[in-house]
Parts: structure tokens; sequence; C-alpha cells
């Protein structure tokens, strides 16, 4: 869980601090800002439909999916031969890292309220105070 929401997170930045490097390869500095662009539109377009995805086939399925898309995606940027594929394969990849990355926080809140808190505001006990 720790490891999808890391690699989710840190992408973006990767991407963006070698975006000049992406355009000259590619030869298109004008609209390379796509890459990084339809990265963020899908990680924020999809957040919701996931975290829905997650009640009707289950977070650890619907975790799997994601993190199965996001590295598909993945390899897919990195054989890409010209921009509009690197673009299309990143926007992939947002719907996989926002996948990852709405799993993530929900499994850490589902985990954490399941203990029994350790200090309680409402502490009840026989105490007696001086």
């Amino acid at each position: 869980v720790c490891l999808g929401l890391f690699l989710s997170m840190i992408d973006s930045s990767i991407v963006a601090t070698s975006l000049y490097t992406i355009g000259t390869e590619l030869d298109t500095l004008a609209s390379v800002n796509w890459v990084a662009l339809a990265y963020t539109l899908a990680y924020l377009g999809c957040a919701v439909a996931f975290a829905r995805a997650s009640d009707v086939v289950g977070r650890r399925n619907a975790f799997v999916a994601a993190y199965v898309l996001f590295f598909a995606c993945s390899l897919a940027c990195g054989c890409a031969q010209n921009l509009r594929q690197l673009i299309a394969f990143r926007s992939l990849q947002g719907i996989g890292g926002s996948g990852m990355s709405t799993q993530s926080s929900c499994s850490w809140s589902y985990m954490l309220t399941m203990r029994r808190p350790l200090f309680s505001y409402h502490d009840h006990s026989t105490r007696k105070v001086p």
C-alpha cells in the first residue's frame, strides 16, 4: 500500500523535472507540457470513480487493478515512439495512479479505525482526582 502511494506521488514530480529532455528527444518542445497535464487531469478526474469502484468490487481488487494499470502504462510510456503515444499512456497511467492513491488512503483509514484508541477524551475511569 505504501509503495503504491509513493509511486503515484513521485511520478508527477519526476516527469515534471524531465519535460525539457523529453521535448528535445521527441522534437516537440511546444506541446510537451501535455505529458504532465494528461497525468494530472486523469489523476484528479478519476479519484472519485475509483473510490466508488472499490465499494463495488472491493478494496483489494481495485488496488490490484490500479497497480497493474499504473505499471503497464509506465512500461508503455517508456516504449512510446512519439508525443501522442506518450500523452495517451500518461493519461492511462494517471488513472492507475489515482486508483493507487485513493485506495491507499481508504485502506489506511480503514486499518487505523479498526484499532482501539490508545487515549480517549471520554475516559470514564474510577480514578479520583485530588
